[in-house]
């Protein structure tokens, strides 16, 4: 009887750890916000802008995703209060496209401003991100592709912060908003192989 009782509970704790692994995601989550920050399509009516994948989604997907993962890097933990922030403002933006302050050719300062607050902190994101890949690695002793990681979230904040004077430049702009796009891509794959590869080792740990 008391062997039975043994097998039940730890039939019951790994259902437990699958429905943890599979069902919180919360690394898919991450993954899924920086996918809906990242890429930006927009549809301009007059002067009005609607955001067809909102950044705010983005945002919160990324703040559930990080405080589920906040017990696992001091780093998820340190950068939930910005992902708020970034929430908040990201929302105003967006009421703001649709009150067409965006597009209005007397206000051109006002949506610069924004779009370089936001690239700045969307990179502080994704950096202590980046970071709290690394803490995993030490810790789980699998290679989560921290080193490709970080090289391709370097290029995406060089050209990222290059799109703004490029912009007044004609043929460089456009050349810089597609590198800064291709760059977006590549941090995203191999932002998602680390999130498969740590699937992988959650789900060897509990076999």
């Amino acid at each position: 009887m008391i062997c039975g009782c043994n097998r039940l509970d730890k039939s019951v704790e790994l259902m437990t750890e699958v429905i943890h692994i599979n069902g919180r995601q919360d690394m898919h989550k991450i993954f899924i916000g920086l996918l809906l920050v990242f890429l930006d399509f927009n549809l301009d009516l007059g002067t009005s802008r609607i955001g067809l994948i909102p950044d705010f989604l983005g945002y919160i997907s990324i703040l559930q995703g990080l405080k589920e993962m906040e017990n696992k890097s001091v780093n998820f933990l340190k950068v939930i209060p910005v992902t708020k922030l970034a929430l908040i403002l990201s929302i105003v933006i967006y009421i703001l496209d649709l009150a067409g302050l965006s597009l209005n050719p007397d206000n051109r300062i006002l949506p610069v401003a924004f779009g370089i607050v936001m690239t700045i902190i969307s990179l502080y994101i994704s950096y202590y991100i980046v970071q709290g890949v690394f803490d995993l690695q030490e810790k789980t002793g699998y290679d989560l592709n921290g080193n490709k990681l970080h090289t391709a979230w370097k290029l995406v904040a060089v050209f990222s912060v290059l799109v703004y004077p490029m912009f007044f430049i004609l043929g460089l702009n456009i050349i810089s908003i597609v590198l800064a796009f291709v760059f977006h891509i590549y941090f995203l794959h191999y932002f998602n192989i680390t999130e498969n590869t740590y699937k992988e080792y959650s789900v060897n740990k509990i076999q």
